[in-house]
């Protein structure tokens, strides 16, 4: 049986590789309040989800 962790069904936004135009659109977005983020790239999710244990269709917010 497959592994549906493995199934990573999300947008995905293209953004100028850098830190300050990173953080510029999340602020465009809504999705920080102005504190440095780090952003969500596909390896760094994958590795908090396998942490996590559940199944990347859960939401861990609101």
């Amino acid at each position: 049986m497959p592994d549906s962790r493995n199934n990573l069904q999300s947008t995905r936004f293209r953004i100028p590789d850098s830190p300050r135009a990173v953080q510029d659109y999340l602020w465009e977005q809504g999705w920080t309040d102005g504190l440095p983020v780090v952003a969500p790239t596909e390896p760094l999710v994958r590795e908090m989800l396998s942490g996590y244990g559940g199944q990347p269709s859960d939401s861990l917010g609101r």
